[in-house]
């Protein structure tokens, strides 16, 4: 299976939102709906700002493209159906028609919107990461920290816009090859998986890579 990929900037787009920690600073639980308070509760301190963080930048993400007050947006996270803890967008009292995806690592966060499904990944770097890597992209990513915080992210945020994350092992999905001239990535992916890309005829990433982190948002188009 072929995925498209393509760096971008990440800044220039309406429908995704990079925050860092210092920006988590400024925020307390008046920026959170009653509804989620409840799973704020039950993070620790370090995960309570990333959550503050990752919460306001989807509901200022859907204040803005939707034209709703932010009051009334709030985020809980689907109990069933096979994608259990996947983001949902509500507005008022009823579930929102578009697609969110949040992604937090070490005080950054990253968070998207859109109309299609989106699985959203920051992977910040770490002395062992390139081990990491040889997990998402066997023997391709050892030594090199930022090419495996990439595809470590890509690895993630391909299972998270399929609304399942790596519930199925680390080795459930796989980026086999990539060809970054053409912008072309090999996926391999489990049995258990499978059921869930179909009716998918296209896939691609976006990605963005700093000197400490890398950002990916996968966007999987319906045939």
């Amino acid at each position: 299976m072929n995925a498209y990929i393509k760096k971008t900037g990440f800044a220039a787009d309406k429908n995704i939102l990079v925050l860092d920690k210092r920006f988590g600073y400024k925020l307390d639980v008046s920026c959170l709906h009653e509804k989620e308070l409840p799973l704020y509760e039950r993070k620790n301190r370090h995960r309570k700002q990333e959550f503050l963080m990752g919460r306001f930048a989807v509901k200022y993400l859907a204040a803005r493209e939707m034209d709703v007050p932010y009051e009334d947006i709030y985020v809980l996270n689907k109990e069933s159906g096979g994608q259990e803890g996947r983001p949902e967008l509500y507005i008022g009292n009823e579930l929102s028609d578009r697609f969110i995806s949040i992604s937090h690592d070490k005080g950054k966060v990253l968070a998207g919107i859109a109309e299609h499904c989106i699985g959203a990944d920051v992977a910040v770097n770490r002395r062992n990461f390139a081990g990491w890597g040889t997990l998402a992209y066997p023997g391709k990513a050892a030594g090199d920290t930022v090419a495996a915080c990439l595809i470590w992210a890509m690895k993630e945020a391909f299972a998270k816009a399929l609304g399942i994350g790596l519930r199925y092992g680390i080795h459930s999905v796989e980026i086999c090859s990539i060809d970054w001239e053409k912008g072309i990535a090999g996926l391999e992916l489990s049995r258990p998986v499978l059921p869930y890309i179909t009716g998918y005829s296209d896939i691609y990433f976006e990605y963005e890579v700093e000197k400490e982190a890398a950002y990916v948002m996968c966007h999987l188009l319906k045939m």
